[in-house]
C-alpha cells in the first residue's frame, strides 16, 4: 500500500456528504513548492490534492467544523491517481487522498479553536486536543 504525507493549506471549507450510509468529509489541500532553477529563476509550484475522510454511520464528523479555507493541515493517507475531462475536452489529472490521519498545524483559520493542537485519526474516529476543555463536544 502507498502512503503519502502532506502539509498544505485548505482551498475551501470542508463539505460533509452522505454516501451509502457513511459520511465523506471532502476538502482540497494546496501544497506549495518553492525552488530556484539552474539559471537563478525562482519558481513556485502548487499541487492540489482532493482529500476525503470517511466516517461510518454514528462516527463523529466534527473535524469538518475545523477544516476551514486557509487552515494549514498535516495529513497522511493513501493516494490514488485519477482525473477528469474539462470543458475543453482535455484530460486533467488529479491526485485523490483517502485520509487516515489529519492534524491542524500552523496558523489557525478563523473558525478553528484557540489553544491546543487538534488531531483526528480516521482509523479510530478520534479527535483529541492538548486541552480537552477547549473542545465543543
Amino acid at each position: 500500500m502507498h502512503q503519502i504525507t502532506l502539509t498544505g493549506n485548505l482551498g475551501k471549507d470542508a463539505v460533509v456528504r452522505d454516501v451509502k450510509g457513511s459520511k465523506a468529509i471532502g476538502f482540497s489541500v494546496a501544497v506549495n513548492e518553492h525552488y530556484t532553477k539552474q539559471g537563478g529563476e525562482k519558481v513556485e509550484q502548487t499541487t492540489w490534492y482532493d482529500c476525503t475522510i470517511w466516517r461510518k454511520e454514528g462516527q463523529k464528523t466534527t473535524i469538518a467544523d475545523y477544516l476551514k479555507e486557509g487552515q494549514q493541515v498535516l495529513i497522511q493517507g493513501t493516494p490514488k491517481a485519477s482525473g477528469y475531462q474539462n470543458a475543453q475536452k482535455e484530460w486533467v489529472p488529479t491526485i485523490e487522498v483517502r485520509v487516515t490521519s489529519i492534524e491542524l498545524v500552523g496558523k489557525k483559520a478563523a473558525a478553528a479553536t484557540t489553544g491546543g493542537s487538534q488531531s483526528a485519526n480516521n482509523e479510530a474516529g478520534a479527535f483529541t486536543s492538548d486541552d480537552d476543555n477547549d473542545l465543543p463536544f
